[in-house]
């Protein structure tokens, strides 16, 4: 339909209005200024509601003028007359569709009463008529949801501020509709419907949306774009977006080693050329990402060879996988050069991150940034018009300047222009002393790469038992040792089975040896963090040589598939309400060495490949929250900030670990080992330094012991106490103690002390409780035996993920929405003495929290920096299903009681040995309050 006018003679035009905005939807013929006549049928069937009806249906909101010639109820039969009416195309929203008298014919004067512009909607003045624009927050773009105190519309960015100054010109309002959750978003394939912004604007949930929207040919099938790129022909467009490739300079181990140091004082190359143009990143197969597939739209339809292989290269990551992975030098980062000489940075590129990156020399691509809208909106061409004048005016271009200013990371933006000559310098010859070191390295390489390949041969011809490797791909799980390029195979096998529930992926850094570290996940949402849901882990295979967890973990993953797929209530009600993650194996590298000398010898493949215990690498947090003990302050939790130094350099899968347990709110987690028949729970470091027999306590020890005896009650044997103790090592054969004669578990430091233990830090970095799982005396099982161990502990690990729904949950908000980092703290008051739990959680970015408690009676405090603290009193009971939903809305601070709001944080001088108060009563403290303020008025 290329017509700009229509003139329609039909008894019903409610059934044109409908076929037109059909045919909208299909046709690719824009025009915004469209003009529709309905003419009368018939006299002798005059509908006084036609109007009504007419103008009440969707579609006739989408068109500014709309006409109906109407038979008058003043005509006679000497002259008949015809009412001329539209619809009310302007003002606000309660005025929409309701018709609008706008003039009379007289067939005998042949003239109109009121002479009135029969056309009268030009889109000079909407008065005042709600213009929904679909945003989220992308700066320099879009900035949404502002402090109004600062910015009084409470928004700003450069296409903020072109509808700001469009709604200006034609007397409209502007209502924000935020799509933070899908971003960009995509429009389904019926074309009618789809998330994120731009399918806001397709379901007509919205009139526009802007974000850094490129001129898509996908989405232009469906939709209107603001200015054309025909528009600008000269070349100078509005907002080119340049998407340019930001990597880091990577050479070989040696380079990193001595080049880098080097070359901030003899500006030397690098070992391994840079990577500037896009032939370059297709090379070397490097990794780009972002937080939405949007970055290759615009890529997709290609079919160069090269950019196809560009696109094959690129992975979205949530924020805070981005943010993890700036660190790693492993990854390259897009960001958009702007006309006036400014980046688009997100900010998951911190000013710390963006050191030891380098702006490529070649663009990626160009592309055109628009705001779309509906097909044939009658707003497209007047802010086509809007955009080329503040283009021509040089408006845009100062714009761009100001919001950058005001917005953007000074410093990141800095770094990033003068990237290129981070390195410049006076150019000086290297001499023998320089590279010295080199050479060295390269030597004991050589001898050290010799010798393990001669061992490796011994080995092999020596014949040392090895359990065989049956491959398969199948979807039916085989219990055996799955090797190293198996395990993702199990993993993908259950994920197409259950594709709605599972999402496989890998941490952030492989092992030493390259060996990705996968993850299975189970969630009614994969990939998703829900309020409400607890996120539970399991982590297997700490120790390369203990292997039952790595087995009991891919079971695992295919029970709880099938069950789920089979309709089983209680694995179904589990995933439905619980986001479980399992990592089979923290130390592939370890198992590979395990199992290549027979998965016999006690301590080969233990350690990772660079022959550290990863069970001894993480952070040792312990040590802070005991000194913080003998100095008085109560400061127990979150203690990674903390840290002032490591006591050895972190593994990559130490790394990759902790990046996982910071960037996902887990509640409950369990470590999988071998070795002896235990649940073990923190403390795992004695306070004394006493390396055994010190039972060193946690804060929550009463739940940790709960949830230690839950996994050891359900399995087969590890709380009995008439089992058998594991032998030692010892040449008599003697056997260990038997722990089922305290319930199966035991508390590490009164076993044995151990510093920088994964248990230890989930609990004192983060609000995960995690225990650690001895498995059995066997580290590495025969074959044989996998399936019967499954037997053993199956409903221990399921019963132990029900965990995660132990004690309280719930949001933290105040009016405006969710309240992150806001502190969780509880008292226990169940018995004559209230005893604190001087261990506090803290909410997440949608404000929820998890509290794992047992049962009792708790006075539960939540408490953020400018608000008034909110304390309720809750009862944990004994059988719980389901953690009781306790949600905290928290006012605003007054000058009045500012004084008393520091009580329960966590003060600025914490670090100079200042105690944090514990909170006392809400009411005891207003109470307090309001008499010293009665003291002072009184003095």
């Amino acid at each position: 339909m290329g017509c700009s006018d229509y003139v329609v003679l039909m008894k019903e035009p409610q059934k044109f209005i409908s076929a037109f905005e059909r045919v909208i939807h299909l046709g690719n013929v824009r025009r915004s200024n469209r003009k529709i006549v309905f003419l009368p049928y018939d006299a002798n069937s005059i509908d006084a509601n036609l109007a009504s009806k007419t103008f009440s249906l969707k579609g006739s909101a989408f068109v500014a003028n709309i006409l109906m010639v109407a038979y008058s109820n003043k005509s006679d039969q000497a002259c008949v007359q015809f009412d001329m009416i539209t619809h009310t195309f302007v003002g606000t929203d309660d005025q929409v569709h309701t018709p609008l008298y706008l003039d009379r014919w007289n067939t005998c004067t042949k003239q109109f009463e009121k002479q009135t512009n029969l056309f009268p909607h030009d889109m000079k003045n909407l008065h005042g008529k709600t213009l929904k624009v679909a945003s989220f927050n992308y700066k320099p773009y879009a900035l949404v949801n502002l402090d109004t105190a600062v910015e009084p519309l409470g928004r700003d960015g450069i296409e903020i501020r072109i509808v700001n100054e469009f709604c200006r010109l034609i007397n409209c309002t502007i209502e924000i509709i935020q799509e933070e959750v899908d971003q960009w978003g995509e429009v389904y394939e019926n074309e009618t419907d789809g998330v994120g912004i731009i399918g806001s604007v397709v379901a007509d949930r919205a009139d526009m949306a802007l974000a850094g929207l490129c001129s898509w040919y996908e989405e232009w099938r469906v939709l209107d774009f603001s200015a054309s790129v025909s528009l600008f022909e000269s070349g100078v467009s509005w907002k080119v977006r340049r998407v340019t490739g930001w990597l880091l300079i990577l050479g070989s181990i040696l380079s990193c080693v001595y080049g880098v140091g080097l070359a901030a004082t003899f500006t030397v190359p690098t070992y391994e050329p840079s990577i500037d143009t896009i032939q370059d990143i297709v090379d070397r197969r490097m990794i780009w990402g972002a937080t939405h597939d949007a970055w290759i739209f615009s890529l997709t339809s290609s079919t160069e060879p090269l950019v196809k292989q560009l696109v094959s290269q690129f992975r979205t990551y949530s924020f805070d996988e981005l943010k993890a992975l700036s660190f790693t030098r492993s990854i390259a980062f897009g960001i958009e050069k702007l006309p006036a000489g400014n980046f688009a940075i997100q900010e998951y590129l911190t000013k710390e991150a963006v050191l030891d990156m380098m702006v490529m020399l070649e663009d990626f691509y160009h592309e055109q940034v628009v705001i779309m809208m509906r097909k044939s909106s009658p707003y497209t061409e007047k802010i086509s018009q809007l955009v080329g004048r503040l283009h021509q005016s040089g408006l845009l271009l100062a714009w761009e300047t100001q919001v950058a200013l005001k917005h953007l990371n000074y410093k990141v933006q800095l770094e990033v222009r003068l990237s290129r000559l981070k390195n410049g310098g006076v150019m000086k010859a290297l001499n023998a002393s320089n590279v010295v070191g080199i050479y060295m390295m390269y030597l004991i390489g050589v001898v050290l790469s010799t010798s393990i390949f001669m061992g490796e041969h011994i080995l092999h011809h020596r014949k040392i038992r090895k359990e065989p490797f049956l491959l398969t791909t199948s979807a039916e799980f085989v219990w055996k040792h799955h090797n190293n390029e198996e395990l993702p195979v199990v993993l993908e096998d259950v994920h197409r089975k259950c594709p709605n529930i599972t999402r496989v992926y890998a941490l952030t850094e492989p092992s030493v040896c390259g060996v990705p570290l996968y993850v299975i996940e189970f969630s009614e949402k994969p990939g998703i963090h829900q309020p409400y849901i607890p996120e539970v882990k399991y982590v297997g295979n700490i120790h390369g040589n203990e292997v039952l967890g790595r087995e009991l973990l891919l079971g695992l993953a295919h029970y709880l598939c099938d069950q789920f797929i089979n309709n089983n209530r209680e694995i179904r009600a589990l995933i439905h309400s619980t986001r479980i993650h399992l990592l089979p194996s923290m130390n592939p590298d370890g198992w590979q060495a395990s199992t290549d000398t027979g998965g016999l010898d006690y301590l080969i493949g233990r350690t990772n490949n660079h022959s550290v215990d990863l069970n001894r690498n993480f952070p040792d947090l312990d040590a802070i929250t005991f000194e913080f003990e003998r100095q008085g302050i109560n400061h127990n939790n979150h203690l990674l900030k903390d840290l002032t130094r490591l006591a050895a350099p972190l593994e990559p899968e130490t790394r990759a670990v902790m990046r996982w347990i910071m960037s996902v709110p887990f509640a409950l987690s369990a470590a999988m080992h071998g070795g002896d028949l235990v649940a073990n729970y923190p403390y795992d470091e004695s306070r004394s330094g006493a390396p055994a027999s010190e039972y060193s306590a946690s804060p929550d020890d009463d739940t940790f012991r709960e949830i230690a005896m839950t996994y050891a009650e359900n399995h087969a044997d590890m709380a009995s106490s008439h089992r058998r103790g594991c032998h030692t090592t010892s040449a008599d054969d003697s056997e260990t103690y038997n722990f089922g004669k305290q319930g199966g578990v035991t508390n590490g430091a009164a076993w044995y002390s151990l510093k920088g233990g994964m248990q230890d830090f989930n609990y004192l970095a983060t609000n995960a409780f995690e225990i650690t799982l001895e498995l059995g005396c066997e580290k590495y099982p025969p074959q044989h035996d996998l399936e019967k161990e499954w037997e053993r502990n199956r409903d221990a690990l399921i019963a132990y993920l029900w965990k995660g729904h132990i004690g309280i949950k719930g949001l933290v908000t105040d009016d405006s929405g969710f309240i992150q980092n806001a502190i969780i703290s509880v008292v226990n008051i169940t018995g004559p003495v209230p005893r604190p739990i001087r261990h506090d959680v803290t909410t997440g970015s949608y404000g929820d929290y998890y509290r794992l408690l047992t049962p009792g009676h708790y006075e539960v405090t939540a408490s953020h920096p400018g608000y008034f603290p909110v304390s309720r009193i809750v009862t944990v009971p004994r059988r719980q299903n389901v953690a009781h939903v306790v949600n905290f809305k928290l006012e605003p601070t007054t000058s009045w009681f500012d004084d008393e709001t520091t009580l329960g944080i966590y003060p600025h001088g914490l670090r100079e040995g200042q105690p944090r108060i514990y909170k006392r009563s809400l009411y005891e403290r207003v109470a307090n309050s309001m008499l010293e303020r009665k003291d002072t008025a009184k003095q």
